[in-house]
């Protein structure tokens, strides 16, 4: 018996130490064949930085996206890891001409960058400008010069890229080595096979799931951390399968500056595998398990499906403002019958202000209220609209950055946002006061008549309210951005009509000229107004253009 345990002992030790070095290769071979990684942004500080790149390589990753790594520690560091950066030059969401206009600047960065890669082989892939107009050819002569600046001076392996906006109208796709695609809170799989359809060159994804900070409540419960996990699951297994150049999830930690310019701060969502402290999320796990083969299916909580949306504040605020107005149509008498001559008599409705029957106490000012309130959540709600999308971070992208901070600010917070807008069109209005009060000089127009004759003639921009809390209601999308322009030019509409309908009454009331009324109080303002936006359509053309086609095209 002994003799057989001494011959046991003989063969155990060789099997102890082969064992794992045959199962070393099936891990290996377990592992994506697709180049997967994260995006990152490199941390300020150097410890935090090289404990990300650690736990990255711990994760399986193998591709890390991030902008130009000047620091030369930050490469060194990931050269050890095995981990291969993928640097962005900052060139952000630019039309075409003003692609061409910073193509000095692109270059210096660039050649630096190539530079710095000479010693670093894992860091010779760059992206020449992210979520820039591609569909316009002009963009196309910014990167044939940077890819000729990268086939003349870079190290060998170089390879270059960018990140596009459109799918079926990118033209560019020809002058660099691959395009990539940032794919947030959709299906990556779906996107790459529509490129597929129209070109040949190698496509990326960036597949990203959003998160809402404070929800819990397992994968039922929409932008929790469960189901971030659950999209994330689902949408990286198909990317996978359908092989792209390379695949990459969307982040490794919360950076607050996804989407657009205010997208974040409007939407209060995220897309990291980790929190802002660093804390990891279940979708870590999901995507370290897809990343090292180990792991395809997984457990997550699904919680309770929650029985309905909360509408939003600004929605409620709205119907609020809607009973009040009910409120007092129908327990006010001489608001009913003001608001009835109005729309039905208007000389009834001139006579009234004339004599100044219903026009003093709290109904006229209780509506002047309600106006400015339902005007500061009408443009609240499209503005907030379109910080959810690309669209207002193009049109505010010439702002000083402290005006940018402070605006990200203001629309984080709703009812902020409605007071500041509802005063600045209160302060309006009493412009409009002060110039019915001067045109009709002569016949000493008095302040509730002259707030009267402004109010009401404004009436018809309450309708609108109804179409911003149905806008409010509707997931973020671009296309929902267009109907958010189209309110507000609905409202400028309205105000212009309304601007009319009160200086043609003033002329009822006051005796005042209609030719006077309308060409100091309509014609001269509405000329003014015309000029200002030509001068600023001329000085953004590039950037209307942009706009333009990322509407109808993206």
């Amino acid at each position: 018996m002994s003799g057989d345990v001494a011959f046991g002992m003989r063969w155990l030790f060789p099997l102890l130490v082969l064992v794992p070095l045959l199962v070393a290769p099936l891990r290996a071979t377990a592992q994506p064949s697709v180049p997967v990684g994260v995006v990152w942004d490199v941390p300020a500080d150097s410890t935090q930085a090289l404990d990300d790149l650690a736990a990255m390589a711990e994760a399986g990753v193998r591709v890390v996206r991030t902008g130009v790594v000047e620091r030369e520690f930050v490469l060194a560091a990931a050269s050890r890891r095995g981990l291969v950066l993928y640097q962005d030059l900052p060139i952000r969401t630019l039309p075409a001409v003003r692609l061409r206009d910073t193509l000095a600047f692109a270059e210096r960065t660039l050649a630096d960058a190539l530079a710095r890669s000479a010693a670093h082989p894992s860091a010779r892939h760059f992206g020449l400008a992210t979520g820039s107009d591609t569909s316009d050819p002009a963009a196309c002569v910014y990167f044939a010069r940077l890819q000729r600046l990268v086939r003349e001076t870079g190290p060998p392996g170089t390879t270059t890229y960018y990140v596009s906006r459109f799918v079926e109208d990118d033209v560019c796709a020809d002058e660099v080595d691959a395009v990539l695609f940032d794919v947030l809170d959709a299906d990556p799989a779906a996107l790459m096979g529509r490129w597929r359809a129209r070109s040949d060159v190698p496509v990326g994804l960036a597949a990203g799931a959003a998160v809402r900070p404070g929800r819990d409540g397992g994968h039922a419960v929409p932008a929790s951390a469960e189901a971030q996990a659950r999209e994330l699951e689902t949408h990286l297994r198909a990317a996978l399968d359908a092989a792209p150049w390379v695949l990459l999830a969307y982040r490794w930690r919360d950076s607050g500056q996804e989407g657009a310019l205010l997208a974040t701060s409007v939407s209060a969502t995220e897309y990291g595998l980790h929190d802002g402290d660093g804390q990891p999320r279940p979708a870590l796990d999901v995507a370290r398990g897809l990343f090292t083969g180990q792991q395809t299916l997984f457990a997550i909580d699904a919680g309770v499906t929650p029985a309905g949306q909360r509408p939003s504040l600004l929605v409620m605020v709205g119907w609020l403002l809607v009973l009040a107005l009910a409120y007092l149509y129908w327990l006010t008498p001489t608001f009913q019958v003001l608001a009835t001559e109005h729309v039905a008599r208007p000389s009834m409705y001139q006579d009234a202000v004339r004599r100044s029957r219903g026009v003093e106490g709290w109904p006229t000012a209780a509506m002047a209220g309600v106006l400015a309130l339902g005007v500061g959540v009408i443009w609240a709600i499209a503005l907030r609209t379109l910080g959810q999308t690309d669209v207002l971070g193009l049109l505010v992208a010439g702002l000083p950055p402290n005006v940018l901070r402070g605006l990200n600010t203001l629309l984080q917070q709703s009812m902020l946002l409605v007071i500041v807008l509802a005063s600045l069109y209160a302060l309006a209005q009493l412009f409009n006061v002060v110039l019915m009060a001067v045109l009709a000089r002569a016949n000493r127009l008095l302040p509730a008549q002259a707030l009267t004759l402004t109010v009401w003639a404004r009436w018809p921009v309450l309708v609108l309210l109804f179409a911003a809390m149905v806008l409010a209601s509707q997931p973020p999308s671009l296309s929902l951005a267009v109907w958010a322009l189209g309110l507000l030019g609905l409202w400028a509409v309205a105000e212009l009509v309304g601007q009319l309908r009160a200086l043609v009454d003033l002329g009822g009331v006051a005796r005042v000229s209609l030719g006077r009324a309308l060409g100091l109080g309509f014609a001269v303002p509405f000329a003014l107004g015309i000029l200002t936006l030509g001068f600023i359509a001329a000085a953004t053309r590039p950037e209307l253009r942009f706009l333009w086609h990322l509407v109808t095209r993206s």
